[in-house]
């Protein structure tokens, strides 16, 4: 966020920054950035078990698995500016 700063672009006057994982990184109070919030377990037990699913039927069909994220606002986001 520094190299914005430094070219003076105002965070989140001008620009919001989100990052898609909810990491530690992204938790630091001199990052604070927004993130997709992601459940590990959610992702991957269905990726496990269709690993497993393939290795026992090869022929099976691909599968479509659709885990929910979450939006975690944090002070890096901001509304979009007036225009």
């Amino acid at each position: 966020m520094w190299v914005f700063a430094h070219a003076g672009v105002s965070i989140p006057g001008q620009l919001s920054v989100t990052l898609y994982d909810d990491t530690r990184f992204a938790r630091l109070p001199a990052v604070d950035l927004t993130t997709a919030s992601q459940d590990t377990v959610a992702l991957g037990r269905p990726a496990v078990e269709a690993a497993v699913r393939r290795i026992e039927q090869p022929d099976l069909p691909p599968q479509r698995t659709v885990v929910e994220s979450r939006l975690v606002i944090r002070s890096i986001t901001g509304p979009p500016a007036a225009g």
